[in-house]
Parts: C-alpha cells; structure tokens; sequence
C-alpha cells in the first residue's frame, strides 16, 4: 500500500515561492523547453531547487508542466542513482 504524499503550496511575505512535499521544500526557479528523448516533442517544464531527502545535497528538480500533479524528484542523481 503506497503512502499518501501531502503537497501544498509554499508562501513567503504572502508570496507564492514554491512547493511543499511532505515538508521538503522546492523553490521555483524558472521555467523552460525541454525535448523529449524518444518522441523528440517540445514541452513546457518548471525548475526547482531542493535539497536531497536523503543526503540534504542541492540539486535542481524538474517538473513536467503538463503533469496535472507537481510530481518531482525527492533526492539528487547521485542518491537515486545509488544501490544501497
């Protein structure tokens, strides 16, 4: 049974700054194209800094905007890339 993830807005000064994913932080920090490896089509994606869950490393999480859900990496390559 998969764990209920709580996303929610993340305000500063009554600003929108980003995304909160179960208390990690993604601050937004741009917006870019991005072209897909194997269907080779154009889209719309969304840059954030974050800090790795599980080393607390900086890294940049992208977000596919035409995902409904803000579905995004939770640690950096180096953890997720790591077999143990």
């Amino acid at each position: 049974m998969k764990r209920q993830i709580r996303r929610r807005p993340w305000y500063e000064d009554g600003k929108l700054v980003g995304m909160l994913v179960d208390g990690q932080r993604y601050r937004f920090q741009r917006v870019g194209i991005h072209v897909t490896a194997i269907q080779q089509r154009t889209v719309e994606v969304a840059f954030y800094a974050a800090s790795c869950l599980e080393c607390g490393e900086d890294f940049e999480a992208v977000h596919f905007l035409e995902n409904d859900m803000f579905g995004v990496a939770r640690k950096c390559g180096a953890c997720r890339s790591d077999p143990a």
